[in-house]
């Protein structure tokens, strides 16, 4: 019922503005759109129209077509047809998320977490699974991994492709390797240029099914500011704003287009906290709402708390240290709110249960 309601609320929006003023509405900022939206509903609406990521998905979705699929469950009954999922690698992280990540609906999972937490592990990870058989969870498929620094973790990603090859004999190493193309971007005009054009060129001659973007934040930060959760001004759309807004649309286009994956990583940025407790500061995504609407699943990834002081053996405390857990902050396939812990091995991600 809530997602047919923000339908209908959406649908409105189109109806009333028009499609190409529905479009300026996308990159306008919060404040600018409470006043456009109670027009709309002639402020009868109230808190009704929330700005819930499921309802901006709903109007991107009346805008441009059918470009973000919901993802339904497939059931055996249903006789639906066969989705696509790429799988982590690992039997019990495969059944935390229903077998893995759908492809080809042009969605973005995000994984957000502090420096040192795993984000590049699992996508290093992923790159390689994708190119794994069908029967094995992959999706024997290359792999486009767009790098924002100047150096692509190479030697992890030979040991993590030393560790499959071993599982998975019909793996080739040199081929693993060579099939994950990297693209290294170092300013946000680069980073148009990519999604714009290069991306739609590369996928469409190397028939990859996985687009990676590690880290999205980084090559935004220089101009981040301390004007709320987003960084950006609340009265007016920055340039920034609108940047994202349109990268993100961008980006879901062309994977509907392609049928792929979208994987993308993200930083945290230290906030001041509300009263009570103004001194203290709380960890949120960079980038704020401007990218946060582009975003269908999000995922926190933390380090576990060492037990302090305890008289546990040194080998317990020493995988208490290795301990990770992964969270969904919003989704529309998982529940917001679930968890499951993971650790990092030489070998890969893989699931960690507390012994």
């Amino acid at each position: 019922m809530k997602q047919l309601l923000e339908e209908e609320e959406a649908r409105k929006v189109v109806q009333v503005l028009g499609v190409h003023k529905a479009k300026e509405l996308l990159l306008l900022c919060h404040s600018d759109r409470l006043p456009v939206l109670s027009t709309v509903f002639h402020a009868q609406k109230g808190e009704h129209f929330r700005l819930t990521p499921a309802f901006w998905q709903q109007l991107i979705t009346c805008i441009y077509g059918k470009l973000l699929l919901p993802s339904s469950p497939i059931t055996e009954t249903t006789g639906a047809t066969f989705q696509k999922r790429l799988s982590v690698g690992c039997p019990q992280l495969d059944a935390f998320f229903r077998g893995g990540f759908s492809i080809g609906q042009g969605q973005i999972y995000e994984f957000c977490g502090e420096a040192g937490v795993g984000k590049t592990q699992w996508m290093l990870q992923l790159s390689i699974v994708s190119q794994l058989k069908a029967k094995d969870g992959g999706l024997d498929s290359k792999v486009i991994y767009i790098c924002t620094t100047s150096r692509f973790p190479s030697s992890r990603l030979q040991q993590l492709i030393a560790a499959f090859v071993q599982k998975y004999p019909y793996l080739n190493a040199n081929r693993v390797a060579s099939d994950i193309i990297v693209e290294t971007v170092t300013s946000m005009e680069q980073l148009q240029l990519v999604v714009d054009s290069r991306l739609a060129y590369l996928l469409s001659r190397t028939n990859a099914k996985v687009v990676i973007i590690d880290s999205i934040a980084r090559l935004f930060r220089a101009s981040s500011s301390t004007s709320g959760e987003d960084g950006l001004s609340s009265m007016y759309p920055t340039p920034r704003s609108r940047l994202l807004y349109r990268l993100g649309i961008a980006l879901k286009k062309t994977a509907y287009k392609y049928e792929t994956l979208l994987l993308v990583t993200n930083e945290m940025t230290g906030q001041p906290a509300v009263f009570p407790d103004i001194h203290s500061i709380v960890q949120t995504p960079c980038l704020g709402k401007a990218w946060k609407h582009n975003v269908n699943h999000r995922f926190y990834l933390r380090k576990l708390a060492t037990w302090c002081g305890s008289n546990l053996p040194d080998e317990m405390l020493s995988s208490r240290r290795q301990g990770r857990e992964l969270q969904v902050a919003f989704s529309t396939e998982y529940d917001s709110g679930s968890r499951v812990m993971f650790q990092i091995r030489w070998d890969g991600i893989g699931h960690w249960a507390i012994g």
